[in-house]
């Protein structure tokens, strides 16, 4: 006596197919999955360059120093004159001053990170440090008397002053006090910051060139 006819066979052949089917399917999603959560798992995910990039990269242009100044400048003031003519004794000097605002920073689309495993270290090659804006206040002229006494109804038209080389005279003066490596040493911090969960400041050391 036949248990079972060939017609079963294949249908209960069929049913574990079916059933081993949907094993393997579910089995290659747990690979899949495992194999994503490997790729993107604490130890990957810390050391990825471009993760790295990536966090730096979406900050993009950033003042990281800023100057705020007010300049003094003495300026020779013409002889008067009468009919064509100058008059003797009445060049003087115009002492006066104005404020304005520099700020200085770093493109960070532009720094590119390096991971070396091996010598377990960070290296970011950074973009110069620039100026990023220079503002002279339009309100902030004081032009003095001989007695020091300040008058505030004068423009920079009215003191035939340039006000680019006002800015100009004011951008090297910030230089000079350091507001470029000010600005450098800031985003060194502002990047350390910024990958402070990405990598353990026990393991790598960050250079920054």
């Amino acid at each position: 006596m036949k248990l079972f006819d060939r017609d079963s066979e294949q249908n209960l052949l069929k049913k574990i197919w079916k059933k081993f089917s949907k094993i393997l399917v579910i089995a290659a999603v747990i690979l899949l999955i495992a194999s994503i959560y490997t790729l993107v798992s604490e130890k990957n995910f810390k050391n990825d360059p471009f993760v790295i990039d990536s966090a730096i990269n979406s900050i993009g242009e950033l003042a990281t120093s800023e100057y705020n100044y007010t300049m003094v400048q003495t300026s020779e003031k013409p002889k008067r004159e009468v009919f064509g003519f100058a008059i003797p004794l009445t060049a003087s000097k115009v002492v006066y001053s104005y404020s304005g605002l520099i700020k200085a920073g770093v493109d960070f689309t532009q720094i590119k990170a390096d991971i070396n495993k091996a010598a377990r270290t960070i290296t970011f090659t950074m973009p110069e440090t620039k100026i990023l804006s220079s503002e002279v206040k339009y309100d902030s002229l004081r032009v003095f008397d001989e007695n020091n006494n300040p008058f505030n109804a004068f423009t920079f038209e009215d003191m035939n002053l340039s006000v680019s080389d006002l800015q100009q005279k004011a951008e090297q003066s910030a230089i000079d006090n350091g507001l470029l490596v000010s600005a450098y040493e800031n985003a060194k911090t502002v990047i350390q910051s910024a990958i402070s969960g990405l990598y353990n400041t026990n393991e790598y050391i960050l250079v920054f060139n």
